[in-house]
């Protein structure tokens, strides 16, 4: 029984840290993130800031997800590592450039 009180209390807790600080913060980014899309292709520096935008923006996702699933563990906005493998990896991120092969995905 204290296990489905303590799953409860981590559920409970998620839910509040999504309506006090989640969406409040990704709310405030969206608006910078909009504001400083148009520019990355002309400044370097504006894509490292909007990834980490980006992330913010995802975290209520992650927040739900540990909703749903009553986690003890913090769901951060950091990137989800099978997000950065999915990215990082030519066969199943962006399209395959016409210089690349198709053997490099196998």
């Amino acid at each position: 029984m204290s296990c489905l009180r303590e799953r409860t209390m981590y559920s409970i807790a998620w839910t509040l840290l999504l309506i006090f600080i989640v969406w409040p913060l990704s709310y405030f980014c969206v608006t910078w993130w909009m504001f400083l899309l148009p520019f990355e292709p002309h400044f370097d520096c504006i894509h490292d800031v909007e990834l980490f935008l980006e992330n913010i923006m995802r975290w209520p996702k992650k927040v739900g997800r540990a909703i749903q699933e009553s986690s003890c563990h913090f769901p951060g906005p950091g990137p989800d590592p099978l997000e950065t493998f999915v990215s990082s990896n030519p066969c199943l991120g962006a399209p395959l450039s016409t210089d690349q092969k198709i053997s490099t995905c196998f």
